[in-house]
């Protein structure tokens, strides 16, 4: 297993993004900041198309990557704003060592 912390405030955005949605990452947030920083996410995203639109499977992580970039930094920007709402200023991640994250 590998962690890496990242600096909420100078991260990449799309590290970001990663750190916070993506299935393969487990980050340090509690369950309500993490439905909280999901739902800013997804309302952000545009991978189907159109901001905020959700298929009829539900919330899937390819409507995030498959984000256009524009949307990438708003969902990146929406996430900060969440995570400066509850004084988070830095995130913790754990992953399996075969998962590339920010190498």
């Amino acid at each position: 297993m590998k962690t890496k912390t990242l600096e909420v405030a100078t991260c990449s955005d799309w590290d970001l993004v990663l750190a916070t949605n993506w299935a393969a990452l487990k980050s340090d947030l509690s369950p309500e900041v993490e439905k909280e920083v999901l739902e800013a996410t997804w309302r952000k995203q545009d991978g189907y198309g159109k901001p905020g639109f959700r298929p009829p499977q539900g919330w899937d992580w390819s409507g995030i990557r498959d984000s256009s970039s524009q949307a990438k930094g708003n969902m990146a920007k929406a996430i900060r704003k969440v995570l400066e709402k509850h004084c988070i200023t830095t995130i913790t991640v754990i992953y399996e060592d075969y998962v590339r994250f920010g190498d």
